[in-house]
């Protein structure tokens, strides 16, 4: 394809000092996925601020925090790197938590440090991760893509595994969700 054409991807690099850099990709899709995530963000702060019984959440910081969360989510679908992924689901995570502690009760705080649980998931991705480079010596999608079907079958089990665990406990996915917290049915009995 003609780099002038209108299918071509946008790609950027955001180079610090090679080979270290940010690497972002903007097709259709992701460019969908970024106006969404904007817009659903957007709708979300425009409800909060004309909220007036949730007081808490018309402070700064709780701005702070859903910009920090559409930033992260934005950059996980722009990224094509996987060490930027897990950079992105942080940022993502760390807002959550703090948005799910910030009315400062003992209910929204006990919230947030169970929300935390996702600090641990973090070691079993960053790991994965770290697996994924001493083997290809790239964290690229496009080089991931390619090495991964020459490593050894008991690697590739390995590191499928501890991506399983790492984003099955940050995606609430069954039976990784034992620490989602329950302050709903406390509500309703």
């Amino acid at each position: 394809m003609a780099a002038d054409s209108p299918h071509c991807p946008i790609l950027e690099t955001i180079v610090i000092a090679p080979p270290l850099g940010i690497h972002l990709h903007l097709d259709a899709v992701a460019l969908l996925l970024v106006a969404l995530f904007s817009f659903a963000g957007a709708i979300v702060a425009a409800f909060i601020w004309l909220d007036n019984s949730a007081a808490h959440l018309r402070e700064r910081p709780a701005f702070i925090l859903i910009l920090l969360l559409i930033a992260g989510s934005n950059g996980m679908v722009l990224t094509g790197d996987i060490f930027n992924l897990y950079v992105f689901i942080e940022i993502v995570g760390v807002s959550a938590y703090a948005l799910a502690a910030i009315r400062r009760d003992k209910t929204a705080l006990e919230a947030g440090l169970k929300y935390d649980c996702g600090s641990v998931a973090a070691i079993f991705i960053l790991f994965a991760i770290v697996l994924l480079y001493l083997q290809t010596g790239s964290t690229k999608y496009r080089c991931l893509a390619q090495a991964f079907g020459n490593m050894p079958a008991q690697m590739q089990l390995l590191i499928g595994l501890l991506m399983l665990i790492g984003l099955g406990i940050k995606a609430e996915l069954f039976p990784f969700n034992f620490w989602v917290p329950r302050y709903l049915s406390r509500q309703r009995s």
